[in-house]
């Protein structure tokens, strides 16, 4: 039985400190149209390389962020800066925004590290260029308390489609 402290109750953030990540790895799972809003839905998880993507555990950190890119966009994360909104209260999910991490669905941008510690991302942005199929990733999020959650990464993320 494992137990969670997750303290600031919505904000559901149990960091104590700023963190910077170094991830080794990625995979994109492209989604489509699912949430009829106004874009398409790309999910990223970028992990170290001792957290197993297929599995979707691990015990290095690892990022899931939920990208919105225009319609259409299904064989890569178009370029540019996406910042991260709030879906409970969005009226659309526009291309260029992702989509905040929802705890009951355990859903959109959230941090973790083995599953102990975890940060529900509420603000900040990720900008994403490509060249070829090496994608570079900058976070600059924050949890629920102003906690920043920061990393570049640079590589290829895997590709699955969820359609």
């Amino acid at each position: 039985l494992a137990f969670y402290n997750r303290t600031l109750d919505g904000n559901m953030s149990n960091l104590t400190e700023d963190v910077e990540l170094t991830f080794t790895q990625g995979m994109a799972i492209y989604y489509g149209d699912i949430y009829e809003m106004g874009s398409d839905a790309w999910n990223v998880v970028l992990a170290e390389a001792d957290y197993d993507l297929d599995i979707n555990y691990g015990q290095g950190d690892a990022v899931q962020l939920a990208f919105n890119v225009t319609h259409g966009a299904g064989d890569y994360i178009p370029d540019g800066p996406y910042t991260l909104l709030d879906a409970n209260t969005a009226e659309e999910l526009p291309a260029g925004t992702m989509i905040a991490g929802i705890y009951d669905a355990s859903y959109g941008g959230y941090y973790s590290v083995r599953r102990q510690v975890e940060a529900r991302l509420v603000s900040g942005m990720v900008d994403v260029s490509r060249e070829g199929d090496i994608y570079t990733l900058e976070l600059k999020l924050k949890d629920g308390a102003e906690r920043n959650v920061t990393a570049t990464y640079t590589g290829k993320l895997t590709y699955y489609s969820g359609e």
